[in-house]
This record gives structure tokens, sequence and C-alpha cells, in this order.
């Protein structure tokens, strides 16, 4: 009953394969890390070696019929840019059905920087698929499906790749094979067959870490679609010894795990597989095994660093460095980060925005010119390489004028010096200033004396004043209040229209809080109804 069920899902599996449009992947390799190349062109020549090896995977033992796989070939870098490879290949699925064929890759690789390059790849391939119906044991004799004995047809197709390395670290490529999706002519010929090849994707992951001087771990991805089966994604890791011998593990998503086993000894390599299906389909078989071995020759073109500089070349084949040094990183003598190749000043640290030269000082003030605000004129450090200021011109600067903003005598900190006469002036007006009873009118009698007192500020243009009204504690405190603010802005008003500029006033007015005098007298009273005026020097 075993047998019968056995060879039943192998009838099953080829029909399916035949009569529908050939969409089963493509060589399925577990130990996919050693058959880049296969996967994507664009990894031809991209080692610092030639691998010349030879696969053969075993699929399902145990299950009569079931599918191996043989492959045979190698690749090579031409020169820093271009890379070559061929590969023979031999598919065996289920006996009936094989698929023979040569594949030719091309790879060509821009050097994007000192440490990345990105590849291009093209594939051309050559294949024959056959079906033997004289092995098939068909349910139904008269089944037309198995009637042409054996059948084959040849058809060409090509594949295209693209890969990223940076450091020989880490790759990422992605790629297409089958992209003409050539028909099987002649193959199962029967109506309603649609025989065709149909395109797949492969998008890779890889890094090598490098733990410590024996250990090195290389976890790798490899995600296959077609555009009729859905993604299938494995999950590989594999750590080395001293580069010598190799543990391994792989998941396949929904379908397999597998173990690796690796060694390599001197330029040889061998490298083997298990894998355990999870599937319903482990009840009828013993697992895969698949194994790798391969000779890795010295490369002429060989180019460990990656700077496309290729050893032989490279006066520094280890550290990646530009082909205009010889392949060697530019050096930074005066240590300021600035390579010398691009540092206008390579034995004098500088910053890299003045191209590796120190700051000048042009004039000479101790303050470099990118901090400099005045790098034309000596100044001092406080004032940012700027002379210290003296806004007023008064020939005392800023920081040592106690009037900054009026022009004054060093005698007297820097603050205007109020003459005998100009001090008669201001008291002149204060003491000539009377309004009309409880009003802010100014009396004609107080005109001249505030005349002066304008002619003298617009002498003084950088002097200000300040006017302050008061009152006696006649009346409530909202209306003396409201009186010595009128009071104080009616003169200052009449400044105004004499010519001077209103800013230069403050207008201040305290009502009966600030008296000078009782208010229990007439004298008193009088006293404290008065509008005092100041210079006022910034």
């Amino acid at each position: 009953m075993k047998k019968i069920i056995k060879y039943s899902l192998v009838v099953l599996a080829l029909c399916f394969a035949v009569t529908t449009i050939f969409a089963q992947q493509q060589n399925r390799f577990t130990q996919f890390m050693w058959n880049e190349y296969a996967i994507n062109p664009a990894h031809t020549g991209a080692l610092a070696y030639s691998p010349v090896q030879l696969t053969y995977r075993k699929q399902w033992q145990g299950f009569n019929g079931s599918p191996e796989t043989f492959t045979f070939g190698g690749h090579t870098a031409l020169n820093a840019k271009m890379g070559l490879g061929a590969m023979v290949f031999k598919d065996n699925m289920g006996g009936a059905i094989t698929q023979t064929g040569i594949m030719v890759n091309y790879a060509y690789r821009v050097r994007l920087n000192n440490q990345s390059n990105l590849s291009f790849g093209l594939s051309a391939i050559i294949n024959q698929f056959a079906f033997d119906n004289t092995k098939i044991n068909a349910l139904n004799v008269n089944d037309p499906s198995f009637q042409g004995g054996v059948q084959k047809s040849i058809t060409p197709d090509f594949s295209f790749g693209i890969l990223y390395k940076y450091k020989q670290k880490l790759s990422i490529g992605f790629s297409a094979t089958q992209l003409i999706q050539s028909k099987l002519n002649n193959l199962n010929d029967v109506v309603g067959a649609n025989n065709q090849l149909i395109r797949h994707y492969n998008a890779q992951v890889a890094y090598k870490f490098i733990i410590n001087d024996k250990f090195t771990m290389e976890p790798a991805m490899l995600a296959k679609a077609t555009e009729v089966t859905p993604l299938q994604i494995d999950a590989n890791l594999r750590a080395w010894y001293r580069n010598v011998l190799m543990l391994g593990f792989t998941y396949r998503h929904q379908d397999a795990v597998a173990v690796l086993l690796g060694v390599k000894f001197k330029n040889m390599f061998v490298g083997y597989s298990y894998d355990i299906s999870t599937t319903s389909i482990r009840t009828y078989n013993n697992g895969s095994h698949e194994i790798v071995m391969g000779y890795h020759f010295a490369s002429k073109a060989k180019d460990t660093d990656g700077d496309g500089v290729i050893d032989s070349k490279d006066k520094c084949p280890d550290a990646a460095g530009p082909k205009e040094n010889n392949g060697c990183p530019w050096g930074d003598k005066d240590s300021d980060g600035v390579a010398d190749n691009i540092d206008k000043c390579p034995d004098a640290a500088g910053p890299k925005e003045n191209n590796g030269c120190p700051w000048g000082d042009k004039d000479n003030d101790g303050v470099a010119d990118n901090i400099d605000k005045c790098p034309d004129v000596a100044g001092t450090m406080e004032e940012k390489g700027c002379p210290s200021k003296d806004t007023d011109k008064d020939g005392i600067i800023d920081k040592l004028d106690n009037c900054p903003m009026t022009f004054g005598d060093a005698s007297n900190g820097g603050c205007p010096i109020v003459t005998d006469n100009q001090k008669a002036i201001i008291s002149k007006a204060i003491s000539n200033l009377e309004f009309e009873n409880n009003s802010a009118n100014i009396t004609k009698s107080s005109f001249i004396a505030l005349d002066m007192l304008a002619i003298l500020l617009s002498e003084k243009s950088d002097w200000k004043m300040r006017i302050a009204g008061h009152t006696d504690n006649v009346g409530n405190d909202e209306f003396n209040m409201n009186l010595s603010k009128q009071r104080s802005e009616a003169v200052r008003d009449y400044l105004v229209k004499k010519g001077i500029n209103t800013e230069r006033f403050f207008a201040e007015h305290y009502g009966e809080t600030k008296p000078i005098a009782p208010n229990d007298t007439p004298q008193g009273r009088e006293k404290n109804r008065r509008v005092e005026m100041t210079f006022v020097f910034d």
C-alpha cells in the first residue's frame, strides 16, 4: 500500500509539472551561498578568488523518482571591473523529465567609492527539456499526455542581476531569471497544454561578522518568488572556525530545516547539507542531501580590499584606496581629519571648512578670521574681533562710558557736563512754568523760558528729558492724578511743537503722592503744585 501511495504521488507531481506551465522552482540550493552566481549573475567575478565547483543534490531521499540536480562550473574576475563565468547543469525530475543546459555569465562592476561597488550581471542560457513518456506508468493508458514517447524541447533564456557590495562584508542582490519565458514547443503537445518557463525573482542579503581572529558568523537570506507561487524565504546562518571548519543551519519557510557542515583545506573546500522536510511529504522521504566540492584558484585580478585596484598593482592590498594613490588610502600628515589629497595645508592642521588650513588672522588682533566679525579691522575678543564700540563718538568706549548713547566728557565718566548756563535755563523754565487754575493750559508768561529750553534741546540733540507732573492734595485723588498727567504732557507737547522729537521725552505723573512740602499751608501747597524737568543721559 505504501508503494502505491509513493508512485501515485510521483505521477501526480509529474502530471502537474508537465501539463501546467512549468511553474516549479528552478534549481534549489540549500548551500546557496556557494552557488550565488547561479542565482544572480552579478556575483560573477565578485570574489577575491576564482572558484570551480561541483554540486550534487538529491531531493527527498527514499522517494522513488525524487529530483536530482548536478551542476559544474566556476567564475573569475577578468579585471577590476569585469567577471566571466559558466556552468553546465542537469535536473532529473522524477526520471521522466530532465532539464540539461549551459549557462554563461558576464558581470560588470562600478566602483561607488573606496569601500563599495555595484555590479550588473547577465546570463545567457540554453536549456534542453526532455519528457520520456515510456518511464511513466500511467493510471490511464489512454491519457493523451503520455502518448508522445520521448519528447524534447530546446529553449534559450536570459537572467539579469544587480549586486551591491560593501567592504567585502555586506552584499545585497536582486535577480530575475527566465526573463523571456520561453515556450516549450513539442513537449507534451496536447490540447489545453500551455508549456512555458516562467519568470523567477530572487533577493539576497548576506553579511560577514568577524567576531575575533578565530570565529566568523555569516547570516544570509534568500527570498524567491514567481508570479504564480508564493514567496519563499531561506534563512541561513554559518559559523566558521579559523576559516577552516563550518557549521550552519537553514530554515526554509513552510518547507524544510537543514544543517550544514563544511571544511576548507588550503584551496579546496567541501560543503554538505541535510534537509528535513517540515511538510506532510516528510512521511515519504528520508530528507534531502546536497554536497558541494570545489577549488579556489588565486585570481590574477584579485582585489582583496575591493577598491578597484587589483592586488598586483595595489601598494596597500588590505586597505581600500583610490587608483590615483596606487590603491592606498590618502594619508593625513597633520592629523586634522582632512585627507592630504584635498588638504590645501597638509603640514598644518586646520578644519575641513577651510580646506584643511588653519584659520588666518588678517588684522592680527588675535581673533581668528572664521569668528572675527570685523576681519579687516583689529578688535577685541569681547567684541568678536571688532573694535570696542563708542556709540556716542565721544572717545570713551561703551563699556567704560556711563552714558554710552550721549556725547560726554571723560572727566564725567563719559556723561555730558551741564554748565551753569544750561542749569539756569532749565531752572528758569521750571520756576516760570504756570498753568491756568485747575487746568493743563500753560500761561503765556511761561513761553519765553520754555522757548529757551527748546533751543538748548535742539543744540543738544542726544540729550533727553524727564518731565514729572505733581499736585497738592486739594480735590480727589483721581482728579489730581489726571491733572498731573495732563500738565506733564502739556509741557512735552509744547516742546515737541518747537521741533523736539517726542521720543526724547519721558512724561510721568504722580498726582499728590510725592509732596515736597506740607499741604496744610498755602505756601506748602504751592510748592507741591509743580512740574519737574531733568536732563536724562543714556
